[in-house]
């Protein structure tokens, strides 16, 4: 049921555009809108070169427009500093040039050397205090292996004590029992 109503619509959309083309064909090649690939009529043509060439003055006289416009309303602004070390640039001879590039050249030196020396003071107070800390941390493990060591001892002191113990108590058991056993006897 639902294939044929399928078929159905299909076969009217394409005696739809069947109809849609025979229109087309009678209208004198007219272009349709919802057709994208119809060509256009040497009227239309001639009608959008028109609209380009208009447009073409158009620019043209909006650019001329433009250029006196902002002549005169921009002022005369103060050069800023890099475009007034490009003119000096130009003006200079070539010597002064060579003297000004030595100048920079020293200048930019001095800097590196003193960037070279503040970093050479961080990277020493580093040092110290990484030793310190060190140091600090040696004497801490240091305490720590002598206490350590001393808990070893008295750990061994108890285990022995620990098998001591058992055995004087059945020395003492064994003695009690033989005086016990002497009394009984006399």
């Amino acid at each position: 049921m639902n294939n044929q109503i399928y078929n159905n619509n299909n076969n009217n959309n394409n005696n739809n555009n069947n109809n849609n083309n025979n229109n087309n064909n009678n209208n004198n090649n007219k272009t349709n809108p919802n057709d994208s690939l119809s060509v256009p009529t040497n009227e239309q043509v001639d009608r959008l070169e028109e609209i380009v060439q208009n447009l073409k003055k158009e620019r043209r006289s909006k650019k001329v427009v433009l250029k006196v416009t902002k002549r005169t309303r921009t002022r005369k602004r103060k050069a800023t500093k890099t475009e007034q070390v490009e003119k000096k640039k130009k003006i200079l001879d070539p010597e002064e040039k060579l003297k000004l590039r030595r100048e920079r050249n020293k200048q930019s030196a001095k800097k590196s050397r003193q960037k070279k020396k503040t970093h050479l003071k961080k990277v020493e107070q580093e040092v110290t205090r990484l030793r310190k800390e060190n140091q600090l941390l040696v004497s801490k493990v240091q305490q720590m292996s002598e206490q350590i060591e001393k808990q070893n001892s008295l750990d061994n002191l108890l285990k022995m004590l620990q098998k001591i113990i058992p055995q004087n108590i059945n020395l003492q058991q064994i003695s009690f029992q033989n005086t016990a056993t002497n009394a009984n006897l006399v």
